[in-house]
């Protein structure tokens, strides 16, 4: 009888250990494929509705354009962290979000240090769900993107953490949430100088130029990185 309860023991003990000491880059990789497969879901308080149905009620919202101005806003969120302006910072990410930026970068100036990122470039991006409740609109994405990420120091130039040789590649999960409403300006090409009456162009028609918004009407609520690799 005691050597049997000494076997179970010894068993639960293995299982205990076997639980605790599982590799957690499994439990990271399981989380990322969620996000990759999650079906795209677009609710009305709660109530899964086809597209249309959310044009209804917002009928600026176009899938396609919202994805490129999404990325777009991360790479000029990003500029603004790099160049730690925060006047541009608060225009566009959340107050929740801007407090936790302020602070880091308020550190980072006290340290005499900057965190760089640059040639940030789009390699994926889906739309996962959008949703409408009490009239607030919000949004998921999943965005990856690749670009140089390393913190330097101010005087020296010397590089603390990071490599300003190597990119990154990082995929995002973004929360947004819209503030405004689209303009009814005339969109012009910053390139060719052409005037464009057509919505939600993603590149001038007369010179293939990709047109850059000149404004948001979503703002970045919350930001996690679910996957970084060295390239």
């Amino acid at each position: 009888m005691d050597i049997f309860i000494i076997v179970v023991a010894c068993i639960l003990v293995g299982a205990t250990v076997f639980v605790l000491w599982k590799p957690k880059g499994k439990e990271k990789e399981k989380d990322f494929n969620y996000y990759v497969n999650v079906p795209l879901q677009y609710t009305i308080d709660q109530l899964a509705v086809p597209i249309n149905e959310i044009k209804k009620v917002d009928p600026d919202f176009d899938p396609n354009y919202f994805l490129f101005t999404t990325y777009c806003l991360f790479r000029d969120t990003q500029k603004a962290w790099s160049d730690r302006d925060l006047v541009t910072l608060k225009k566009y990410i959340g107050p929740n979000l801007y407090e936790v930026y302020e602070k880091v970068i308020k550190g980072f100036l006290e340290k005499g240090q900057k965190n760089n990122i640059s040639d940030i470039l789009l390699l994926n991006s889906k739309l996962c769900s959008v949703s409408i409740e009490e009239g607030k609109e919000t949004a998921e994405v999943l965005l990856t993107i690749s670009c140089y990420d390393y913190l330097v120091a101010t005087s020296s130039h010397r590089i603390i953490t990071g490599n300003s040789d190597r990119k990154l590649a990082i995929t995002y999960i973004l929360k947004l949430e819209k503030v405004g409403k689209e303009p009814d300006t005339l969109v012009v090409c910053s390139n060719c100088k052409q005037m464009m009456k057509e919505k939600h162009l993603i590149r001038c028609p007369f010179c293939n130029s990709e047109l850059n918004p000149t404004s948001y009407q979503w703002i970045i609520i919350n930001k996690r990185v679910l996957k970084q690799t060295e390239f």
